[in-house]
């Protein structure tokens, strides 16, 4: 790839480096308006969050001042994919880190994973290196 003029692809990100191997073969990229691109797009940005976790105030929903316009981002974006956890629902938790991480987001973050991947080994017309496991992925 190098000696194509292509340069490294540590400073891509994952996503970009599916992108670029669809390009090297000339196949259709994925639809960036639809899922599974969109969840993994999602799924890439909370793994982030996570892993260079800054300390931030978050409004609780149980505030006297809150309104779902000042929620935490990743409450406005995933609050409609999976239920919360279930350990603090109810509670004045704020939804980041507490309400989000859970058995849900687990499971809905395998299935975009797994989602987004089959799409690229579809477009790559072979069978996914994990289809021996997908029944105990999924």
């Amino acid at each position: 790839m190098w000696m194509r003029g292509i340069p490294r692809t540590a400073k891509y990100s994952i996503i970009e480096k599916y992108e670029i191997l669809l390009d090297l073969l000339n196949l259709e990229k994925f639809n960036t308006g639809t899922s599974p691109y969109q969840d993994v797009t999602l799924l890439v940005e909370l793994r982030n969050a996570l892993i260079h976790y800054e300390p931030k105030n978050i409004m609780s929903s149980s505030s006297d001042n809150y309104s779902f316009k000042n929620a935490h981002k990743f409450e406005k974006k995933l609050h409609n994919k999976f239920d919360e956890n279930k350990f603090y629902k109810g509670t004045g938790t704020a939804y980041f880190p507490n309400k989000l991480l859970g058995a849900h987001c687990a499971a809905w973050a395998v299935k975009s994973a797994v989602a987004y991947t089959d799409t690229f080994f579809d477009k790559l017309n072979i069978i996914a290196t994990y289809d021996h496991v997908r029944s105990k992925l999924l």
